[in-house]
Parts: C-alpha cells; structure tokens; sequence
C-alpha cells in the first residue's frame, strides 16, 4: 500500500513536472517567435529610415505612398458600396489628383503667410526692445530658424527647448 501511495505520488509530480517543462518551452517559442518579428520590423523600420538617400527623401517617399494606399483605399471602398463604372473611377481618380494639386498650392500660400506674420511679429517685438536686447534677440531668432525650431508643424510651431 505503501509503495502504491509513494508510486501514485511520483506519478502525479513528475506529470505536474513534465507539464511545467512543456508550458515553458512552448512559452519560449512563442515568445522567441514574437521577438524575432518585432525585432525584424524594427530593422526595416531602421532601414527605411537611415539607408535610404536622405532622411527627408525617405520620409517624402513613405508620404507618397501613404497618399496613394489613402487614395487607393477611399477609391474601393467607393467602388465597393456604390458600384462605379470604370468611367465614375477614372473621374474620381482625376478629382483626387486636382484635389492634391490645390491643397499643395494652399499649403505654398500659407508657408508664405506664416513667414510674414512672423516677420511682423518679430518687428513688434523689436520696437519694445532696447538695442542691446534687438541685437540678441536677432541672434536668438537667427539661432532657432538654424535650428528649424520655427518652422511650422502640423499647425502649431515645435515644441523645442531653446
């Protein structure tokens, strides 16, 4: 009786063991399995961005193709639900592009108005100055353009400290 209670319990560990060894080496599979794959879209994500020619090219390029997946995406989704003919798709496909042409052109107009709203304000802020305080001011807006901490982003100026 004895060696049947000793034979059930060593049975019933080694199956708890056995368990234990299995759950962890699925587990590191699984895990190992999951770390390759953000690793592996982390590195193309790094090559994308450093061994393209030029960072502002590469960011451009992933721009373009965004808008034309975008373009791509609106264009079957209305294809899909109102049934366009191949005449409607060319139409709406021609009308995206105007679209982009005028928002880019919009996009040159208020580039040109931010600048000038900014000279003026710079100018104000100059007649308050003393001259010692002008010069470096000038110094400092000169600095900050360098930097491109001015330039307008997504609406609003960077938020960079000086």
């Amino acid at each position: 009786m004895k060696r049947a209670y000793i034979f059930v319990v060593l049975l019933v560990v080694s199956s708890l063991a056995v368990g234990v060894v299995a759950g962890i080496l699925i587990e590191k599979k699984l895990t190992s399995n999951y770390i390759r794959q953000v690793v592996r879209t982390k590195l193309q994500i790094g090559k994308e961005r450093f061994f393209t020619p030029g960072f502002v090219k590469g960011q451009r390029d992933r721009r373009e193709l965004f808008k034309k997946k975008f373009k791509t995406k609106v264009l079957e989704r209305l294809d899909s639900e109102l049934s366009l003919s191949e005449e409607q798709r060319k139409e709406i496909e021609q009308i995206f592009g105007d679209t982009e042409k005028e928002i880019k052109s919009l996009s040159k107009e208020m580039k040109s108005k931010f600048i000038e709203v900014r000279k003026k304000s710079n100018d104000k802020i100059l007649n308050i100055l003393t001259p010692e305080q002008q010069e470096k001011f000038e110094h400092l807006i000169a600095e900050m353009d360098r930097k491109g901490q001015l330039k307008p982003e997504r609406g609003t100026l960077q938020n960079k400290k000086f």
